[in-house]
């Protein structure tokens, strides 16, 4: 009877063996066919589609290494894709949004993308193909100043393949840092989720934003007492979605003094949407390169302020600010006054 009973101890033990095993195999096979499936998904977009699901304003390339790898993502879907016009005419918008304002402002849209799609003919009628691209290394860069910006200096190597034959092409690329502050629609969350993933220390090094420089230029305070106390710092709806409590129209029933980043692009929808709330005659500012040497401000009212921007052909770099307490000098504080009791004062 012992030795029954030790039988069925080994039977049991090889059955619980089998069932571990069998579950072990079942979840990996599950894990292994979902990765599948991912996989297959990506791989049903084409290298074009996967380029221009990047949404520049929101995930803007962090380094000028990576702009250039960008830049050379789009480079390669130009030549070696067969794509279709609306995906030519795309892919040419995603190079303009990496573009300085000086070169958008010197580039006609139309004449540049026929002499894009030119090139692109010539250049597949040659048969040839970007078979690979190498930018300088991070250490490589060369950072610079000059004329009050920060530049960077860096190379790309371009394999290129014409009938069997290999040869490369190196490029020199130019970029000018921006300012303003980097955790105000900036691009670093990427970065800080990196570092914080690998435990590295960093520090982040606050600026000047451009709601700020926006006050010092129209010599304005954006807090009005009895009148203004909120500033909201937003932007219109573009590609990237608004969150529904946080649309235009709805922000503008406080009234408050409100900055818009990222919209001269849409600034006719943003106009709309404001004169849902505002008055037709509240002031506007739109406030071209803040703190640059090509500042420029244009003031209005809310009713012209599509015509305000377009009359002006401001695209990027541009902020509209909006409310009453632009220019205005009524409502002062009651901080001097002399009944006004505080730590200074007895």
């Amino acid at each position: 009877m012992k030795k029954s009973h030790n039988i069925k101890g080994i039977i049991l033990a090889v059955v619980m063996l089998l069932l571990i095993v069998g579950y072990y195999y079942y979840l990996s096979n599950r894990n292994v066919s979902q990765a599948e499936d991912a996989d297959r998904e990506l791989q049903t977009l084409t290298a074009t589609q996967e380029v221009l699901t990047r949404d520049l304003e929101t995930n803007y390339p962090p380094t000028p290494r990576e702009v250039v790898k960008y830049f050379s993502q789009i480079t390669q879907c130009f030549y070696n894709e067969d794509n279709t016009e609306e995906e030519i005419k795309q892919l040419g918008h995603k190079i303009m949004e990496l573009y300085d304002e000086e070169l958008i402002a010197n580039q006609d849209e139309e004449r540049y993308l026929s002499a894009l799609k030119k090139d692109i003919e010539e250049f597949k009628e040659k048969k040839r193909t970007i078979v690979s691209y190498v930018p300088s290394s991070s250490v490589d860069v060369e950072t610079f100043t000059k004329d009050g910006y920060d530049w960077a200096r860096l190379y790309c190597i371009y394999g290129i393949k014409q009938d069997g034959l290999l040869y490369n092409s190196n490029i020199v690329f130019i970029l000018k840092k921006d300012t303003g502050d980097p955790c105000i629609y900036g691009a670093i969350q990427e970065q800080m989720a990196f570092f914080d993933r690998y435990k590295m220390s960093y520090h982040i090094t606050p600026g000047i934003s451009s709601f700020q420089a926006a006050a010092a230029a129209l010599r304005s305070q954006f807090t009005i007492p009895e009148k203004v106390q909120s500033i909201i710092l937003t932007r219109g709806e573009g590609r990237t979605p608004m969150p529904e409590k946080e649309q235009l129209h709805k922000l503008a029933q406080s009234q408050s003094t409100m900055c818009i980043y990222l919209s001269a692009g849409i600034v006719e929808q943003v106009q709309e949407e404001l004169m849902q709330a505002y008055p037709p005659e509240t002031p506007v500012a739109a406030c071209y390169k803040l703190t640059w040497k090509e500042e420029k401000i244009y003031r209005g009212e809310l009713k012209d302020l599509a015509k305000i921007v377009r009359d002006n052909n401001l695209t990027l770099t541009t902020l509209l600010v909006v409310g009453e307490a632009i220019d205005n000098r009524k409502g002062l504080s009651r901080l001097y006054a002399h009944e006004f009791k505080h730590l200074f004062r007895k």
